[in-house]
């Protein structure tokens, strides 16, 4: 049995560790591989460029057809909130949801959105649903 050594538990710690490094790299290339073949739905911006290539007619559409879930309430049913979505066009209150169908798509240059909590925090309080925040293109 003297001829028989077995590995030192050092030795067994650092082969494990090497192993699953690099599990934990195939992994997490595999995953980014994976997003960058997917859209970006989770993005709280929609671009100029998505708005031209979707040819959509004004901002309403694009949200519409890109982030339908910033047009939502989310106010509990049966509360006593009125509030809506609130929409700002170029840094000034332009009204709800919407308003958003009188901006026409080529004008926009950014859309971008705001959940209530980082309205609250740019704005103050009566942001309930948010906001979206269009930028028009320079003329």
């Amino acid at each position: 049995m003297q001829g028989i050594q077995l590995p030192s538990f050092r030795a067994i710690l650092v082969l494990a560790v090497i192993a699953g490094g690099g599990a934990c790299a195939g992994a997490a290339k595999q995953g980014a591989e994976a997003q960058e073949s997917r859209p970006q739905s989770n993005s709280s911006d929609i671009s100029r460029d998505q708005i031209l290539k979707g040819n959509y007619q004004n901002a309403y559409d694009a949200v519409k057809a890109l982030h339908p879930n910033w047009l939502l309430r989310r106010s509990p049913v049966g509360t006593n909130s009125v509030s809506a979505v609130i929409v700002f066009l170029d840094g000034t209150r332009y009204g709800d949801a919407d308003r958003l169908q009188n901006i026409p798509g080529l004008s926009v240059g950014n859309i971008k959105h705001f959940d209530s909590a980082a309205a609250t925090m740019r704005w103050g309080t009566g942001y309930s649903e948010g906001v979206v925040y269009v930028t028009s293109v320079e003329r």
